[in-house]
């Protein structure tokens, strides 16, 4: 006798009801046939083993059921779902990560909570009519709506399935009996208290709000990656106590983000502008006395998406090509590049990203002490590359 043929669950033969091995006598007397194949089983209550039904060895000779223990308990726990009177549905938790500049991970995790479900009358879709093109195992009705609740024991939700799930949008449980193994056995009131109280077996495999969650949690997630000051000010490569704090590149420069905004503005001149695709705007300054420095700052101008991070990671992939030195500066997406007395290297970043590519057109002023950027930029004139 295998596994598959320790029945916990039968169907009485005379009142078409299910039963548990508790509810019956032994042997041939239980009166109970197969929830699978519909044949007589035999019930066995002996000392030593544990309780069970199986099928007669001479019917299993004759046609082997393999399947009558997964029914029993596929039916038995429909039919307890459906005898609720109200329960408590799971919180639905959603989260997601993702990596700032300088390679820490930030995790996100919003949830809605769990809700009280009071069920005014439930339906058993597969003994009734049905008009979806998709079979609940169990429907509970109430104030709030309709639940939909679906039991696994061998084979979860189908791809095909859930996609229908989705397409109709109404709320809906799984529960998971394929994880549990109770070596036992199971009879109608522990699998009841197990269904009604393990938050382990129990998924949503559809929540009306879920869209809304995951949207707010990347919108979370993405405030932190680019917006979060604190991180910015404490990643900033600057050490020291009090309103000013001291910084390789400037000296003494103030602590306070608006402040040390306030100090660029002073001490450089109007930068030159590019558009890039994406919605993205790169500013690019020379220091007013190290002549092979460079401030390259991007700016989010109509980027329905923050992409400003994302050309900054891509200029630092590109200076480290051509042998130069960046690093981050502390207030939102500017870096500072070291090691080229020419706009050269950086133009060239440009020409491959931006939305409009009349470089020399504009023929900027001699602001880095040069007549022309088109003569450290010949092909200022070529059209533009698409992003890669």
């Amino acid at each position: 006798m295998t596994y598959r043929d320790l029945l916990d669950f039968a169907i009485d033969e005379k009142t078409w009801t299910l039963v548990d091995i508790r509810q019956v006598e032994s042997g041939m007397r239980c009166g109970c046939i197969c929830p699978q194949c519909r044949r007589r089983l035999v019930a066995r209550k002996g000392p030593r083993n544990r309780h069970h039904f199986s099928h007669h060895p001479k019917d299993q000779r004759i046609c082997l059921c393999t399947g009558g223990a997964e029914t029993g308990l596929h039916i038995a726990a429909k039919q307890i779902v459906a005898s609720w009177q109200s329960l408590m549905t799971p919180a639905l938790a959603h989260s997601e990560k993702g990596r700032a500049r300088f390679g820490e991970e930030i995790a996100v995790t919003q949830s809605i909570p769990g809700d009280f479900f009071t069920v005014e009358r439930s339906v058993l879709p597969d003994e009734t009519y049905w008009p979806g093109d998709w079979i609940p195992d169990v429907v509970l009705l109430g104030p709030k709506g309709e639940l939909r609740i679906e039991i696994k024991v061998t084979h979860g939700i189908s791809g095909q399935k859930q996609l229908k799930i989705e397409r109709d949008s109404i709320q809906t449980l799984e529960y998971d009996l394929a994880k549990l193994r109770n070596d036992q056995g199971w009879n109608l009131d522990s699998l009841g208290h197990t269904l009604k109280t393990d938050p382990g077996i129990v998924r949503w495999a559809f929540h009306p709000q879920f869209a809304d969650l995951k949207a707010k949690v990347h919108s979370e997630l993405s405030r932190q990656i680019y917006e979060n000051k604190d991180n910015q000010i404490k990643n900033a490569p600057v050490f020291g106590q009090g309103n000013l704090v001291f910084h390789p590149w400037f000296g003494l420069i103030p602590k306070d983000i608006k402040a040390r905004q306030e100090f660029l503005n002073r001490n450089f001149a109007e930068p030159l502008e590019f558009p890039l695709q994406g919605g993205v705007t790169i500013k690019i300054r020379q220091h007013a006395l190290l002549k092979d420095s460079w401030l390259i700052s991007f700016v989010d101008t109509e980027a329905p998406t923050p992409r400003a991070g994302v050309y900054d990671s891509l200029l630092s992939e590109h200076l480290v090509a051509e042998s130069c030195r960046s690093f981050y500066f502390g207030i939102g997406h500017i870096r500072i590049v070291r090691g080229t007395d020419t706009i050269s290297p950086i133009l060239d970043f440009v020409q491959r990203h931006e939305l409009v590519p009349a470089i020399s057109d504009r023929n900027p002023t001699d602001r880095f002490g040069r007549q022309n950027l088109s003569q450290f930029a010949p092909w200022a004139t070529a059209p533009p590359r698409n992003l890669p």
